[in-house]
């Protein structure tokens, strides 16, 4: 099986705020990834490995009104 990762320190501000999405844990499928990460997106919004963006400020705004025990739930549409 061909493994796969992505650096997790970067030199722009994308990694700066970062949240940890449960993806693939429960249980383990092998092959289907390993994590996904909310994180700050770049202005053109070009994607990363694993990844939902948001602009710093929506992030802010999400996060500053979420309790610690809350469940962030993401749901995508391809």
């Amino acid at each position: 099986m061909h493994a796969s990762c992505e650096l997790s320190w970067r030199t722009d501000s994308l990694y700066d705020v970062v949240v940890v999405l449960g993806h693939n844990d429960n249980p383990v499928v092998p092959g289907a990834g390993s994590t996904m990460f909310l994180h700050i997106s770049g202005d053109d919004f070009t994607p990363t490995n694993g990844g939902v963006e948001l602009r710093l400020a929506d992030m802010l705004t999400i996060l500053g009104g979420v309790h610690a025990c809350a469940r962030l739930s993401i749901q995508t549409s391809v």
